[in-house]
Parts: structure tokens; sequence; C-alpha cells
């Protein structure tokens, strides 16, 4: 008799640091998601980008118009590397009691400041209302009289 068994697949740290390697590979992510890979230039109405070296900008083949994939988000003027802010939103999101700065601190090697700031960055993505992330994540925060297992 043959079963089926279903498997979830587990996204481990292994899985993690193969796909966001460095920060060109964070940056490439985030572009691909907010453009897509068909984004026309609003200028020319042509669809060839090429990144433009030493900035975390693309620039339009054809006519020069620039786009900037990290504004209007929370990585916008950020010198923290974009390896350490994907792996705290890794953290985030694989951790079921959530983050604390100090945590942060210790294992992106940055100052309990910048801990700080992004932790409490992550935690207001992931707990925005009607947003991708807050119906796949969980922020380990409950307001006061929530019920903790009304969040499982």
């Amino acid at each position: 008799m043959v079963t089926n068994v279903f498997r979830a697949m587990k996204y481990t740290i292994k899985d993690f640091k193969k796909q966001f390697p460095d920060d060109n590979a964070c940056l490439e992510y985030i572009f691909k998601y907010r453009f897509g890979y068909s984004f026309h230039c609003p200028l020319c109405k042509k669809g060839s980008w090429s990144k433009i070296k030493e900035r975390k900008a693309w620039a339009c083949a054809w006519c020069g118009y620039q786009i900037h994939p990290l504004a209007g988000t929370i990585f916008h003027k950020s010198d923290t590397p974009l390896t350490s802010w994907f792996f705290a939103i890794y953290k985030f999101s694989n951790s079921r009691n959530g983050v604390s700065a100090k945590e942060l601190e210790r294992d992106l090697g940055v100052t309990y400041k910048t801990a700080w700031r992004i932790a409490n960055k992550v935690r207001s993505l992931m707990t925005m209302g009607g947003t991708k992330t807050s119906r796949n994540c969980r922020s380990g925060r409950n307001l006061p009289g929530e019920n903790e297992n009304a969040l499982l």
C-alpha cells in the first residue's frame, strides 16, 4: 500500500544563506519583488534595466531613468547591510516568542541601538494590517487581554 506523506518544507538557515549570500542578492530580490520581471520604464516604456555599480539603484538601458527599490521601505536610508535586515526578518518569522533587540545585537554584531531600531521596524512591518506579511507572520507580541492560544 502506497501512502502519501505530506511534509512541510522547512526554510533553514542553510537555505537562507544560500538564497541571500550578500547585499546584492538581497537588493536583487527586493527589485524583483517590487517591480517584477517585466517592469517598463515610465519615461520610454521599454523594459531593459541594468544595475548601477556602487549604488542601490537600477537605470533604464535606453533613457537612463533611475529607480531605487529601497525607497519607501524599512531599508530606506539605512547604513546597515541588507543581509543583516534580511536575517532579522528571518529570525522574526521563525521565532514563536519573538526576538529581542539584545538577541539581534549578538547575532548581527551591531550596536544595541541599531538592533532595537531593526527590531521595531520589523515588528511594525509584521503587525501592519492588510499586508502580505501580517497574514503569514506573527510578531510575537500579544495585545493586553489577548489570548495567546487564539493566535496559534
